[in-house]
C-alpha cells in the first residue's frame, strides 16, 4: 500500500538524507484517495519532484508548501483534470519562486492577448519570458 502525505518541513537536515525523518505528529494531511486513481497519483509523484527539485533546501517556502497542498487536494477531487491541474501547478511554482512568464500580452509588441488565442497561432520566446502573439510568432 502506497500512502500519499504532506508533512510539515522540518528544520536541518539535508534532502535524501536517512537522518531527515519525519514524525508522526508533524503529519500535517494524508491524501490516501489519491491511491485510487493511478493518473492523479502519477501527476502528485511528479509534481512533488519538480517542486523538490525547484525549491532551495536551506530556504524555508511555506507558500510553495500551500501551494502542494492545493494542487494535491484538487487532483484528489478529481472535478479537473490532472494534466490542467499539473500546468496550474507549473506556473505557480514558476510564480512563487519569481519566475512567471507573462501570459496576459505578447513580450515583443506588448499587444493584449485574447483569450480566444490559442493553439497554434501563439507562441513562446525564452529569451522575452513570456507569450508571442501570432503576428510576432510569425515575422
Amino acid at each position: 500500500m502506497v500512502l500519499l502525505a504532506l508533512f510539515e518541513p522540518s528544520a536541518g537536515g539535508t534532502r535524501g538524507q536517512p537522518s531527515q525523518v519525519a514524525h508522526l505528529d508533524e503529519l500535517r494531511r494524508s491524501f490516501r484517495r489519491l491511491q485510487d486513481d493511478l493518473s492523479s497519483l502519477a501527476y502528485a509523484a511528479y509534481l512533488a519532484e519538480l517542486t523538490d527539485l525547484c525549491v532551495p533546501e536551506e530556504e524555508p517556502h511555506e507558500r510553495i508548501y500551500e501551494a502542494v497542498i492545493d494542487t494535491f487536494t484538487l487532483l484528489e477531487q478529481g472535478i479537473v483534470p490532472a494534466a490542467q491541474i499539473a500546468r496550474w501547478h507549473e506556473l505557480r511554482i514558476l510564480d512563487l519562486m519569481g519566475f512567471r512568464p507573462e501570459l496576459d500580452s505578447c513580450v515583443r509588441c506588448r499587444r493584449s492577448l485574447e483569450l480566444g488565442m490559442t493553439g497554434a497561432g501563439l507562441g513562446f520566446s525564452v529569451v522575452g519570458g513570456g507569450a508571442l502573439c501570432p503576428a510576432c510568432r510569425s515575422g
